[in-house]
């Protein structure tokens, strides 16, 4: 190959790894999906307080949106029918959802549902350490059961399997041995996760206090598995890479 053309391949794709980069960035801050062409066929968004929220341009003069009554009303209208247009929860690259895989699109909005009420109830936002975006939880029960039918309509988060099994359970409305449905499997793996996360630490002076260890540490101790799979890597290590590269894949692809 010809070294200019090798040099306009590289270029090329860095604009595109670097327009995926705005395009994530723009849907965590405004919910709106882009795609790298469409981010690249606009004006460049700037992070400061003197811009308009509804479409990221500098606004300088005192009549621009940022000292508009409306502009708040504005931006929740932008924001709403863009909501409106693009479904929150998307297929996962890698798990077809068309003909006979269409039962991996049953839940979708159980999850949007499960994950907005457990977002509520902890004052989470986007940003927030223990936020759960609805699309992440897709990624995750693809992990735990997207390879078999029966597993994902019955127990998609897998929470309820029998060999693991803790009393501590019965608090989330679990029955042992019984598959808690779609609906209630959602709910108490969110719920059994984040209690995965929090550490009790007790201090000299028999005081107590409860960390956040991160999403991460949640993730890892949500499936626990010790046990060494072939790429050398303990099996807990590698459930967590996949459901990020899952999550993740979509906005690179």
């Amino acid at each position: 190959m010809h070294p200019k053309a090798i040099l306009i391949c590289t270029t090329r794709g860095i604009i595109i790894q670097r327009n995926s980069k705005h395009a994530f960035d723009n849907y965590i801050r405004t919910g709106e999906r882009l795609t790298d062409d469409d981010w690249q066929s606009r004006f460049e968004r700037k992070f400061n307080h003197n811009h308009d929220p509804g479409n990221g341009r500098f606004t300088f003069g005192p009549d621009g949106p940022k000292s508009s009554p409306a502009a708040g009303r504005r931006t929740a209208t932008v924001l709403q029918e863009a909501a409106g247009r693009t479904p929150r929860v998307r297929p996962i690259v890698g798990f077809p959802e068309t003909g006979r895989d269409t039962w991996r699109k049953a839940h979708d909005a159980i999850f949007e549902r499960v994950a907005d009420q457990f977002n509520t109830e902890n004052g989470l936002k986007p940003g927030d350490a223990r936020y759960m975006d609805p699309q992440l939880m897709k990624a995750w029960a693809m992990v735990e059961s997207g390879g078999s039918k029966d597993a994902f309509l019955s127990d998609p988060f897998q929470v309820n399997n029998i060999g693991d099994w803790e009393d501590s359970k019965l608090r989330l409305g679990l029955e042992k041995g019984k598959k808690p449905g779609p609906a209630l499997s959602a709910h108490a793996a969110l719920r059994w996760l984040d209690k995965k996360g929090h550490n009790t630490i007790v201090y000299k002076n028999g005081a107590k206090t409860t960390v956040y260890r991160g999403f991460t540490y949640t993730l890892y101790n949500y499936n626990g598995r010790n046990k060494i799979d072939s790429n050398g890597n303990p099996h807990k290590y590698n459930y967590v890479y996949e459901i990020y590269l899952l999550y993740y894949r979509q906005y690179f692809s």
